[in-house]
């Protein structure tokens, strides 16, 4: 079991870069609530937001005589004692009735939300169970001040705590009062709330004297509000944990849940294509000089302890490249689908979905349904770090006298170098997996456009969405709306590296696939180019061109054909230490290699490292 500790309010685990993320359907990550309903009235709370949500779906097969949700917004509530008692079209209640029923014209509750109580009056004379599948939702303190609010708790449905345990840190709630549901559909007091303990999927009304936002004693905040999305591109998110109780320190355990299955009826959701694959950021401090950080594979529960008040931001990375493609849904409709569960020890626990994408069989980037689509399409821009070079002077007597072994004789061997040299390095891959080494890009943004609207003369509907794209002109991509501001203007965000001098980009070779195997390109920097660092156009010894100005020097007596060949290794192993959380997903690196001829007498050789990410997804190159 992994464990990592903050010792204050203030403990937060160090965060990182965020990366843009796409959807293209909705992802539910699926978990179920189990209800038993008695006949007569039952109070509901739901923690999953059933899919489909229409209630005549949500309630099919279910004697249910009709189901009122509490109108939150309409105005002060008004608190009703015997809910027999309740009548349609009461701005405080939302109803539903089934088909067939004589009140049915009268319905004006159609859609079941999760997170939002429900009373049900369910006919026959058994009890029955109702399961209910679907995403789950993250509490709300959302409460009406100095009124009775209609609420439901993310509690343990083995061990829950008690009504006086749960809402003790709450000045707004403790000691006051709660009632409960019983079997006649009247609404009465707990009149012992240190010994009834909450009992899971069941409604109360609860006092609240002043404003409150008590989400309960375990507060649990992903960045994004839903969950955790991760969606194609984003490598890393965040959640904040907060022990809100007394003042105790609780130990919360995290756990990582397989979604079950997509319902049937669910088609708007993608289907479950497998578990996502987690680590998270150690951050250990074994003494004042050793101090880890590294991300680790979230295999197994971990626990967390807070003091009252204090709080920690656990950071998650996704580990697309072990998502597992058995079985992976031949059609663009699919995603990775977990649920994060997180307990006190003291009866709270909560559910956080969890999702994420991988471009794989039948899934081109950005949810593209092209299977054609390369998995690594896209502008991938990295640093090479030369750390060797071949010698290629004469011999040195300070040389051999330092070092009587040297070999002077192997010019081909690389040797470390007294410092590195780093420089940036442009490629993309294109929708069919060819990689070009660029010298420029230009990132543009492409309006939308409209169409019209048959059924509305005069009106539009959407049509091509706008869209990102790529240019090597700046002529031409001038001519395009900016993807970045500058100065409050949109202009294009330019990329480029002055180490290639190359005018258009260059198909580079492959063996195997870009991430995996190798890439090379031999480059050619002619003699007579102006791009040649021989070349100078106002110096007469190197202007290539003979006394008069009339006849050109040939190569090799002004200036030099440069010749360089470039070869890129890929490595599966992390080269530049563990906290890479996208590691061969968005994120590639290993050896860089270059023999350049034409600069001396002798070919240089150099060797170093690269490491690439990818900060575009867009497939073509303008």
């Amino acid at each position: 079991m992994n464990m990592f500790t903050a010792r204050n309010a203030n403990a937060v685990l160090l965060g990182g870069l965020v990366l843009v993320i796409s959807t293209h359907l909705g992802r539910a990550q699926w978990a179920s609530q189990t209800n038993v309903l008695a006949p007569g009235w039952n109070a509901v709370y739901l923690e999953v937001q059933p899919e489909p949500e229409d209630a005549d779906t949500v309630f099919a097969g279910l004697p249910v005589e009709s189901v009122w949700a509490w109108n939150r917004r309409a105005g002060q509530p008004q608190f009703v004692q015997d809910v027999n008692t309740l009548v349609p079209k009461q701005p405080e209640w939302l109803t539903f009735f089934p088909a067939g029923h004589t009140n049915r014209t009268l319905q004006s509750l159609f859609d079941i939300q999760g997170g939002r109580p429900l009373l049900i009056k369910l006919g026959g004379a058994s009890s029955v169970t109702w399961v209910v599948t679907g995403k789950p939702v993250l509490p709300k303190g959302d409460w009406i001040p100095d009124a009775q609010n209609l609420v439901g708790f993310h509690v343990s449905d083995t061990t829950p705590p008690t009504f006086a345990n749960y809402l003790r840190s709450s000045a707004a709630h403790a000691g006051k009062q709660i009632l409960a549901l019983n079997a006649a559909g009247k609404w009465s007091v707990i009149v012992d709330t240190t010994t009834t303990t909450i009992q899971r999927g069941k409604a109360y009304w609860v006092q609240t004297v002043g404003a409150s936002s008590f989400m309960g004693p375990l507060y649990v905040e992903p960045d994004l509000n839903a969950g955790l999305d991760f969606g194609t591109f984003a490598e890393e998110r965040r959640i904040l944990l907060r022990n809100d109780g007394t003042n105790v320190t609780r130990t919360f355990t995290i756990r990582s849940l397989p979604s079950l299955a997509r319902p049937g009826n669910a088609t708007n959701s993608a289907l479950n294509a497998g578990t996502v694959v987690l680590s998270y950021w150690n951050f250990a401090v074994t003494n004042a000089t050793n101090v880890t950080v590294s991300w680790k594979p979230f295999d197994a529960p971990m626990n967390l302890s807070l003091p009252a008040g204090g709080q920690a931001t656990l950071r998650l990375a996704v580990r697309r490249r072990d998502f597992a493609l058995s079985g992976f849904p031949a059609a663009a409709n699919a995603a990775y689908q977990s649920v994060l569960e997180v307990t006190d020890g003291a009866g709270s626990r909560v559910l956080v979905p969890v999702a994420a994408q991988k471009a794989s069989a039948g899934v081109g980037l950005r949810g593209s349904k092209d299977s054609s689509v390369s998995i690594r399409a896209g502008l991938w821009v990295g640093v090479v770090s030369m750390t060797n070079v071949s010698w290629v002077g004469a011999p040195s007597i300070n040389i051999i006298q330092a070092n009587p072994a040297f070999d002077f004789g192997d010019r081909t061997k690389v040797r470390p170098t007294a410092s590195e040299f780093q420089f940036r390095i442009l490629l993309h891959v294109d929708g069919g997996g060819a990689v070009r080494l660029l010298q420029r890009v230009m990132e543009v943004w492409t309006n939308g456009t409209w169409v019209a609207d048959a059924q509305n003369p005069g009106l539009k509907l959407p049509g091509t969405p706008g869209s990102f794209r790529l240019f090597t002109d700046e002529k031409v991509a001038a001519q395009y709306m900016g993807a970045a501001l500058r100065d409050g203007q949109p202009v294009a965000r330019r990329l480029s590296t002055p180490i290639y001098a190359i005018r258009e980009p260059v198909l580079m070779a492959q063996a195997g696939e870009f991430g995996v195997g190798t890439i090379s390109c031999a480059l050619t920097n002619g003699y007579d180019d102006a791009l040649n660092p021989f070349k100078h156009q106002y110096h007469p010894d190197h202007d290539n061109y003979k006394p008069g100005y009339r006849d050109k020097f040939p190569a090799g007596v002004e200036s030099y054909d440069i010749l360089r060949a470039v070869r890129l290794e890929f490595s599966s192993t992390n080269m530049f230490g563990a906290t890479a959380a996208g590691w061969l997903d968005n994120q590639l690196g290993g050896f860089y290699y270059e023999t350049v001829t034409g600069i001396h007498r002798e070919p240089i050789h150099v060797k170093g490292t690269f490491l690439l990410r990818r900060v575009s997804t867009v497939s073509t190159l303008n």
